[in-house]
């Protein structure tokens, strides 16, 4: 009777350690604690069937281990009835992401860094890319990606080309403006120059119209030229016309009015001659029309260059005065005369035969 007893408590022993034995395994399946899966355990009244199923599970879960090696192993749980759900989750599945990249848009600054400066321009509409005025392509706005842009051959075969070609575009601004020719003309220079030089890969390249060298000329050229002239009236004595012009303009102003008076007027006047660095006593010389406004006895332009320049001499312009003369002596002749003088030239307009 004992002996049965002993028997039966072995075994009852036996499935009580098989039992802690399938807990820790579905546990580790699972990652999930002891304590959480025991109301899913088998029980000692489970069939022998159910528990060899769950063994061979188990068994599978193993070998499948033992294969990812290294792999599963990162995976390895140790059981503790104390620790929480979510602590165990979050030790055991941490997992490293991919960090997103910080967003970055264009910066004024790379306007003026020496490494980007003369190439780099902000893209148009979108500050999140960058263009290359030599590669013409748009980059994305960043520094890193910039500069590796700017190390590459094709970029520094680009800007060699460039370069070359911005020096004869120069020149063929430069000759018409000092010439005083057509910005037309130049559509024909371009041409020309392909056809005499076709072995030459700057001419073949040159694409210089009437549009890109009046932009040259007016921001490039004339910057350049003005930068000369206001170093080469510094701190001189000066003359000045106040009047319209066809050419040798210092300044042209827009007389709106509230400047339609002399004391307007003679303000425009100063503040051209501020942006000369001229000083109001250095002009020794005054012309212009002879409207009272500009010459006038009492307030005009001239008495106040006066009151900066005692000294100064003032002058009605030659020309206004020719004019007025020639108006005053065609009011005595017959006015059939002027009309076949018209007519005379607009004969010969219309056709090149006559």
């Amino acid at each position: 009777m004992s002996q049965d007893t002993s028997d039966s408590e072995d075994l009852s022993d036996s499935n009580e350690a098989e039992i802690v034995k399938q807990r820790r395994k579905q546990a580790m399946k699972k990652h999930l604690p002891y304590h959480l899966i025991s109301e899913t355990e088998p029980t000692p009244s489970t069939s022998k069937e159910d528990m060899e199923v769950e063994v061979s599970e188990s068994e599978e879960w193993n070998s499948a281990s033992t294969m990812f090696g290294e792999a599963s192993s990162s995976f390895s749980v140790v059981v503790n009835p104390s620790v929480s759900e979510f602590e165990l989750q979050s030790s055991s599945s941490q997992v490293k992401t991919k960090q997103a990249s910080r967003v970055q848009r264009f910066s004024k600054k790379w306007l003026s860094d020496p490494k980007l400066q003369g190439w780099i321009q902000v893209a148009e509409h979108d500050n999140m890319y960058a263009k290359c005025s030599s590669c013409v392509v748009n980059l994305k706005a960043k520094y890193s990606d910039l500069i590796k842009h700017a190390n590459s051959n094709k970029h520094k075969n680009a800007v060699k080309k460039l370069k070359s070609s911005k020096q004869v575009d120069l020149i063929s601004a430069l000759l018409v403006a000092e010439h005083n020719l057509s910005f037309n003309v130049i559509d024909h220079i371009t041409k020309i120059n392909k056809v005499n030089v076709k072995d030459s890969k700057v001419a073949e390249s040159l694409q210089l119209g009437r549009t890109k060298c009046t932009m040259i000329i007016q921001n490039v050229l004339a910057d350049v030229i003005t930068n000369q002239l206001k170093q080469q009236i510094k701190d001189k004595k000066v003359s000045v016309l106040l009047d319209e012009a066809t050419d040798a303009i210092l300044g042209l102003k827009e007389v709106d009015c509230d400047h339609g008076t002399a004391k307007g007027l003679y303000a425009l006047l100063k503040q051209s001659l501020t942006e000369f660095n001229i000083e109001a006593k250095n002009v020794v010389g005054y012309c212009a029309d002879s409207a009272s406004v500009m010459m006038g006895a009492k307030k005009s332009v001239k008495q106040y260059l006066l009151t900066s320049n005692a000294h100064l001499i003032s002058n009605r312009c030659i020309c206004h005065t020719i004019h007025l003369v020639a108006v005053s002596a065609a009011a005595c002749l017959p006015e059939r005369l002027e009309n076949l003088l018209q007519n005379i030239s607009t004969y010969f307009s219309r056709s090149p035969k006559r």
